[in-house]
């Protein structure tokens, strides 16, 4: 042992088993109090082991902080997989070698894909191979740090819409693997990362705890979320919603908003924004707004993103302490009011978006707007390419 201290915790048991010493292969009949594991012939050869056998020493039926397994588990190895609502879609193909879905983990740092040579399967591999944990090494009993997110928590969930699933099979799996009153993150998604609208479930749970949310890739018939059913609700992240989806989203404490690909009814998206009093971020791709208004009680609001809203006509800017607009691909953008006048200065970025003149003149007028307007072009509008100036000024 390295002290004292430690030697005292570890008081040796004797038993009258035979054994043999960890370190010179004597007869023992002493071992570490602490995981009752090893045995050694005498003191002498316990501190000496002790540099290498602390890495190991649980007490007896511990439990591992980052896996929530039994520290004997796994002979002593954890394995922990990437955590399904850290994991960033970085895109899928198809080749020679089937089916290769791309990923990033916040978690961890790695980039990885997982290869499946039959999509009817499961069987995926992940390349390269050493990327299939997102942690693998010893157990620990030891707090972990704040921030590391390579760890199993029980309060996260992950449900997976596989083939073969009906619309009542999964329905019903969405209580009974999870408790939807303890749960804090949750992920739902298609398991194997295409969008299938045979199952079409519906997401009206109490999760009174729940405060991330991410629904990814399945046929939803109707979502309920608000201050009555999910009252912690501060992120959530939806792609590939239905056009026909019933959705209401009505919580006011929510923060973080990312939704991809939905082309239907955008009504719901106005009453979310109407409600909340929390958000800070707003980010949207391929979603089929025509109007939106930031209105003034969204005082905490920093960042809008809004990308290929291709039927977005009118916006309006009344966040007072926006930082960031950036405006991609809005093709049909006609009117654009910023209120109040008094308000913090922010960043304005317009990537292919062919504005209208009214738009560019409230842009290059407004005191809080930064904007570059080079890039204007009389017949083309904001980013427009010379095919397109050429094409407007033919006609």
């Amino acid at each position: 042992m390295s002290s004292n201290s430690n030697n005292n915790n570890k008081e040796n048991t004797m038993t009258t088993d035979h054994h043999s010493c960890s370190m010179c292969g004597k007869d023992s009949k002493t071992r570490c109090s602490q995981c009752q594991s090893k045995w050694y012939c005498g003191r002498e050869c316990q501190k000496t082991d002790w540099k290498e056998h602390k890495k190991i020493c649980f007490p007896v039926n511990s439990t591992c902080t980052r896996c929530l397994l039994p520290t004997s588990a796994n002979q002593g190895i954890c394995c922990v997989p990437h955590p399904e609502y850290l994991m960033e879609d970085m895109g899928s193909s198809f080749g020679p070698d089937g089916q290769t879905l791309s990923f990033s983990c916040k978690a961890c740092g790695e980039h990885f894909s997982k290869v499946n040579k039959d999509r009817h399967q499961t069987n995926f591999s992940f390349q390269p191979a050493h990327a299939e944990w997102c942690f693998q090494g010893r157990h620990t009993v030891k707090p972990l740090k704040e921030g590391d997110e390579r760890r199993i928590c029980n309060d996260v969930a992950t449900i997976n819409r596989n083939d073969g699933d009906t619309t009542q099979q999964f329905q019903q799996r969405l209580t009974t693997e999870m408790d939807p009153s303890t749960v804090r993150i949750l992920v739902i998604q298609n398991g194997d990362g295409f969008y299938d609208d045979t199952v079409e479930p519906v997401l009206d749970l109490h999760m009174p705890l729940l405060e991330e949310l991410q629904l990814i890739n399945v046929c939803f018939s109707k979502i309920v979320l608000n201050d009555a059913k999910t009252p912690r609700l501060s992120t959530i992240e939806m792609q590939n919603l239905p056009d026909e989806c019933d959705m209401e989203l009505k919580c006011s404490n929510l923060r973080d908003f990312n939704c991809r690909h939905h082309h239907g009814d955008c009504e719901w998206v106005q009453d979310m924004l109407d409600t909340t009093h929390q958000l800070v971020s707003f980010r949207t791709y391929k979603l089929g707004l025509d109007e939106v208004k930031f209105g003034p009680h969204l005082a905490m609001l920093k960042h809008i993103y809004i990308h290929r809203s291709d039927c977005l006509c009118d916006v309006v800017l009344g966040a007072p302490h926006l930082q960031y607009l950036r405006l991609q691909g809005c093709y049909s953008l006609e009117s654009l009011k910023i209120k109040p006048k008094g308000g913090s200065r922010f960043t304005v970025e317009t990537v292919n978006s062919n504005m209208s003149q009214q738009v560019i003149k409230t842009l290059k007028n407004s005191p809080r707007v930064m904007w570059d307007g080079d890039e204007v072009d009389e017949h083309a509008g904001v980013g427009g390419s010379p095919m397109e100036a050429m094409f407007r000024m033919m006609h």
